[in-house]
């Protein structure tokens, strides 16, 4: 969700019908801000993820492993000299 100083938030949303004699009258919901819990996940997937690297001892190979893990994750692309 966009806020009002345009940065932007992740939030979950639920919403419940609520009905008289059948009919729908109005939804009643709500919106959590969970931006960090969501970064929390974000960070531990990826600790995790780069975890699994640590058994290899070629550097290329190593560095391989963590463009798998990184660019899916944090950028569109990336590469090493």
């Amino acid at each position: 969700m966009r806020t009002e100083d345009g940065s932007h938030r992740h939030y979950e949303t639920r919403a419940v019908p609520v009905r008289e004699d059948g009919h729908l009258v109005e939804w009643v919901g709500t919106a959590s801000d969970i931006e960090d819990q969501w970064q929390g996940q974000r960070r531990r997937r990826l600790l995790d993820a780069a975890a699994a690297t640590s058994g290899l001892t070629n550097v290329d190979d190593m560095l391989d492993a963590l463009l798998h893990v990184i660019v899916p994750e944090l950028a569109d692309g990336c590469g090493f000299h």
